[in-house]
């Protein structure tokens, strides 16, 4: 077994292992124990027998099927740690991802709702100025005294005809109405009360024109 461990032999050894890239590029530390540790195999294994030079080149040969083994086997540990990671670096990956639409999705609900809620104060404001106009034109006021005495024509404050005031004033409720209604309807919308308002439809007062 002496010259399985002699300095020419391994020399040897070390230069046919060191023919392959991946061996030759490894840490020289871990290669020089990983070296030392197959050699000690050997020598223990055949420790006891008396081999000739013959047999010397079969171990040498087993040493080498031994190294190509190793090799595979530290060849499949890298690939699956490198498949481990990978697929935890993807599930990171989607992670971050979703956690950052979910946020994108909250500033867009908030944005939103505050756009809706600036709408919404906007329908109510003109609603209820339209309402108040609407009525302030209904509100019935205390006619004044008519003066029958003849006045000029060109004083001002003269009512030449009435129906044509009665007429453009009816004209102007009607309009009024009109956008009253549209106005509520937008309003109703932006509120959701849709619903709210078929349930209460016996509980609406109805005004019309007098």
């Amino acid at each position: 077994m002496t010259l399985f461990i002699s300095k020419k032999n391994q020399e040897l050894l070390w230069r046919v292992i060191n023919r392959n890239d991946a061996i030759k590029r490894m840490d020289m530390n871990f290669k020089i124990d990983w070296f030392k540790q197959t050699i000690s195999y050997y020598y223990d294994k055949y420790e006891k027998d008396k081999l000739t030079k013959t047999e010397i080149i079969k171990i040498n040969n087993e040493f080498i099927e031994h190294i190509k083994k190793d090799m595979k086997f530290m060849n499949e540990m890298r690939d699956k740690q490198e498949e481990e990671y990978k697929k935890l670096r993807e599930e990171e990956i989607k992670k971050m991802k979703e956690e950052e639409e979910q946020k994108m999705r909250e500033n867009y609900l908030v944005r939103g709702t505050n756009d809706m809620d600036r709408k919404k104060d906007e329908l109510n404001e003109e609603l209820i100025r339209k309402q108040d106009e609407f009525n302030d034109l209904l509100t019935k006021k205390t006619p004044e005294e008519i003066d029958f005495t003849e006045k000029n024509d060109k004083e001002e404050g003269v009512i030449k005809n009435m129906d044509e005031l009665l007429r453009e004033r009816q004209e102007a409720r009607d309009i009024i109405d009109k956008e009253t209604h549209t106005l509520y309807d937008k309003y109703v919308k932006a509120n959701n009360l849709l619903e709210e308002e078929k349930d209460n439809e016996e509980n609406i007062e109805i005004i019309e024109p007098s």
